[in-house]
């Protein structure tokens, strides 16, 4: 379990320094840049502050099983949140950024994250011979949530450069 929370923790880190690379590349100016930017940013920090608060919990001394709820409950919180500020956002943008943003891969990534935190509470009331997997999964989740807009926004990057090369 520690090696598992420390690699999550790594690779987390890794992706927010990424991020902040492409925010420096980027258009700031451009709200869907902005957009996605701050949704890599979410989904990067959560798990490494969930892998880590892990690492302290387990070194503190508590039962694996007390970890497991605790970091368990953190995480469907936190991704809780992290599914709540793309939906208020979305809001506010007209049509147009709405259909580049990708109405299909945002509600796929929607039911993936609605079935990552109903895991997460189910994880924090009732610990399983599988919970530590169920937990792991649900960090991973995140962190591929991550990468996957971090793909997204180098895509549209890199449109943008040919665009503006033509």
């Amino acid at each position: 379990m520690n090696e598992s929370f420390g690699i999550i923790a790594e690779f987390s880190i890794g992706l927010a320094g990424f991020s902040g690379i492409v925010a420096l590349i980027g258009n700031a100016a451009v709200k869907i840049h902005r957009f996605r930017v701050s949704n890599m940013l979410r989904t990067a920090f959560t798990p490494g502050f969930c892998a880590l608060l892990g690492l302290l919990l387990l070194h503190s001394g508590l039962q694996v099983e007390n970890v497991i709820r605790l970091t368990s409950a953190i995480l469907g919180m936190a991704a809780l949140m992290n599914l709540m500020a793309p939906l208020r956002a979305i809001r506010h943008f007209d049509e147009s950024t709405r259909l580049l943003i990708g109405r299909g891969a945002f509600w796929f990534q929607t039911v993936t994250a609605s079935l990552n935190i109903l895991a997460q509470f189910f994880n924090s009331f009732i610990v399983t011979d599988y919970a530590a997997a169920i937990l792991l999964g649900g960090l991973i989740h995140q962190l591929l949530a991550g990468a996957v807009t971090f793909s997204n926004i180098v895509g549209s990057l890199l449109k943008e450069r040919e665009n503006s090369a033509l």
